[in-house]
């Protein structure tokens, strides 16, 4: 209380427990009551026993040595250990004993325990083991579920004719009390309208926000990072010596967004997801005109739940959702260009951001090029097509040069290989992608892509009805962008699936028309069907994403590699690159040891690849060595290889998806030996042994049974 004295006692706790600890006393009691009593003895010792309700599978024994545990990964609801124990025991966890927690074992479901009467336990057979604890308490997917179906109930009472209530839907037949009912009707309307976007917005926002900070960069991130590392001066000319089909505007924005605000992945990720919120409401908009609110509801919620355009929205490279914000913005500005007589700043506005689109995204071009379907079958057809050639003319005028300047390049190293693809592959692919995204990897997938393309179906066909201009030039869209980036694959053999991720506004809103045609037709069952189909499988994909991070979310390994690296570098190191890779380079930025890569470029002779690593095992100590699987700059696996046959294991152990490996040179190889200096012969000795237990040193870890023990032998030869 301010003002008042206070009598207060400060503790310094002198050897605190670790995150997680093995125990091997059990001390068994019947019931909490009891678990409670017993932590309060003065004989309890919290490092050595545990107090559990109830059996064990096993009985526990003391090993001879102390069991070994490491935290992997902790982060806010979720912890992976690596535990090494002699004997079975209780893997004691500092976290509440609370529902929702769920604990796996080599990935297999194990059944956790209370422990010291509020932690964690999980009984443990010996061995090495993997040990994974998550919250997942069921009440977030019900909720989420709830929420959603609320919303959706909330929309259709609204928008139905049917939700007006009975009085004021007779009082509208009078025409001397129509005004205040319908004046109070649209009213209601207009906020529940704006209420709706505004809730559905902040559901997009937390569906979104989750992970955008713990997740590491993935190898285009990091290439945006390091261009637009570079001096303003130099990201032009170096897009150009490289090939990059896209124009500088997303490295010059990173460039000013890293100089203002730092290179955290939060910060560098923060421009997509603001563009990933602001195409919520466009949605909503864009197909309130084409269709009325129920499709504009509709379009903006498959928009939110999509697990693909989520991803999209956590990504650095933020061109793919500015690019769908300013597509749907696009069309939302010929709509009116289209219906006002007075509209020379609607089509300047246009040009300005169909320019933006190019330069953004070169996939955005089919998008603008529909648009001439959708003016072509519009009642003043010559005046706006005149405009929108105009405008057109503008945008491809602002793009052209550096589309000239860097197509031989694109030519030369993105369209030069020959590959034959399959068209149905092709397209279920896109479906897939669009639809639930690659985290919902279930075989149900395509009959989930099947049911939304027969809502898209229906969609198309209302709209040929009521809306043609519209109907043709979204066919012309989807299927276009389609058709010519599966020509395009038979040029270039990597493919991602969020490439045409370009064409999701078309494909959402076309299904949200089938889904609000259905409705009207009183196929309730249809439309009951077919939402539950679409939003459950985008639930299952999300579901995944979230809860099953290592899989799923970019968790390849790179900041523990860089931070066992830079608590461990010694003057006299080396980290021996293998591959580019950009974002490991981005992780990498702050260690001070040198760095170098081999091989330097493609088709390099074996020859050359050796004399270079001899050189470098030469000149320092130690090699720190990442080695990169089905690397196309070494096919033939020349670096491991030779680093394998003519130097030391210090260390070989897998760090989540990478492989980290160290290598003593023959000047640093002295300090680790455990000498010998035995003779075999008169031209041959023995000089010592070095020991490895599961990949690490043996003095950073005791060996118990079960453990993968490596002998090194070092040998010295007198004669050549």
């Amino acid at each position: 209380v301010p003002g008042e004295p206070q009598t207060a006692m400060l503790y310094r706790l002198d050897a605190p427990q670790p995150y997680a600890w093995m125990v091997h006393q059990v001390l068994p009691v019947p019931d909490e009551q009891a678990a409670f009593s017993q932590l309060g003895t003065p004989d309890f010792d919290l490092t050595r026993q545990v107090v559990v309700t109830g059996m064990l599978p096993e009985a526990v024994q003391i090993p001879d040595q102390p069991a070994q545990v490491e935290v992997q990964v902790r982060r806010a609801g979720f912890a992976q250990l690596q535990v090494n124990t002699a004997t079975a025991g209780i893997l004691v966890i500092s976290e509440w004993d609370l529902p929702g927690w769920q604990v796996l074992v080599d990935g297999t479901a194990a059944s956790a325990m209370t422990a010291n009467y509020a932690l964690q336990g999980v009984w443990l057979p010996p061995g090495q083991h993997i040990v994974t604890w998550r919250y997942r308490p069921w009440q977030v997917p019900a909720g989420i579920a709830i929420s959603l179906l609320t919303v959706l109930g909330t929309a259709v009472f609204l928008w139905h004719p049917r939700s007006i209530p009975a009085i004021y839907r007779q009082r509208l037949k009078q025409p001397r009390l129509i005004y205040f009912p319908l004046q109070f009707y649209r009213v209601r309307r207009r906020i529940s309208w704006r209420l709706f976007l505004l809730l559905l917005t902040l559901a997009t926002w937390a569906l979104r926000i989750p992970t955008i900070s713990t997740q590491e960069l993935r190898g285009d991130e990091g290439f945006s990072f390091l261009i637009a590392s570079l001096p303003l001066k130099e990201i032009a000319p170096q897009l150009i010596t490289i090939g990059d089909p896209h124009s500088p505007l997303h490295y010059l924005l990173l460039h000013g967004l890293i100089s203002v605000a730092g290179a955290s992945e939060f910060v560098m990720r923060l421009p997509a997801l603001i563009f990933g919120l602001l195409l919520i409401p466009l949605m909503a908009v864009w197909g309130r005109l084409v269709g009325g609110r129920v499709v504009g509801g509709f379009a903006a919620l498959f928009t939110a739940v999509s697990q693909t355009l989520i991803w999209r929205s956590q990504d650095v490279r933020s061109q793919y959702t500015l690019a769908l914000c300013l597509l749907v913005l696009a069309s939302i500005l010929l709509i009116h260009a289209c219906q006002r007589q007075k509209s020379f700043w609607l089509w300047a506005g246009y040009a300005a951001t169909a320019a933006t689109v190019a330069h953004s995204h070169y996939f955005g071009i089919f998008a603008l090029l529909s648009h001439g379907f959708y003016i072509w079958l519009q009642p003043r057809r010559w005046p706006n097509l005149r405009a929108w050639a105009a405008s057109g003319t503008a945008a491809a005028l602002s793009f052209l040069p550096w589309l000239t300047v860097t197509w031989p390049q694109l030519v030369a190293k993105h369209l030069s290989e020959t590959v034959r693809e399959d068209l149905a592959n092709h397209l279920l692919q896109i479906g897939e992608a669009l639809t639930v995204g690659p985290a919902f990897d279930l075989p149900l997938a395509r009959w989930v892509v099947l049911a939304a393309f027969g809502l898209l179906l229906a969609g198309w066909l209302c709209c040929y009805r009521r809306r043609p201009a519209w109907a043709w030039s979204l066919a012309v869209w989807l299927a276009g962008a389609a058709w010519v980036v599966y020509l395009l694959r038979f040029r270039r053999s990597i493919f991602n699936d969020y490439y045409l991720s370009l064409i999701a506004p078309g494909w959402w809103l076309l299904i949200a028309i089938g889904v609000a045609a259905l409705w009207r037709q009183r196929r309730y069952w249809l439309v009951a069907s077919g939402l539950s189909v679409l939003l459950a499988a985008n639930l299952v994909s999300l579901a995944h994403y979230y809860g099953r991070p290592t899989t799923y979310q970019r968790f390849t390994g790179y900041r523990t590699v860089a931070a066992e690296i830079a608590a461990r570098e010694k003057p006299g190191d080396l980290l021996l690159l293998h591959a580019p890779d950009p974002a490991f380079d981005y992780y990498l930025r702050q260690l001070n040891l040198p760095k170098s890569r081999q091989p330097q470029a493609f088709a390099l002779p074996d020859a050359e690849i050796e004399a270079a690593l001899a050189n470098l095992a030469s000149r320092h100590n130690r090699i720190w060595f990442v080695p990169s699987e089905n690397n196309s700059v070494d096919p033939t696996a020349v670096v491991p290889r030779w680093l394998d046959y003519h130097l030391l294991h210090e260390q070989d152990v897998t760090v989540q998806r990478l492989r980290l490996q160290a290598f003593r040179t023959q000047s640093g190889v002295v300090e680790l030996l455990s000498p010998l200096q035995k003779s075999v012969a008169d031209w041959l000795t023995l000089s010592g042994y070095y020991l490895t237990v599961n990949g690490r040193p043996l003095a950073n870890q005791p060996a118990v049974p079960g453990d993968r023990l490596t002998v090194s032998l070092v040998w010295q030869a007198h004669q050549p």
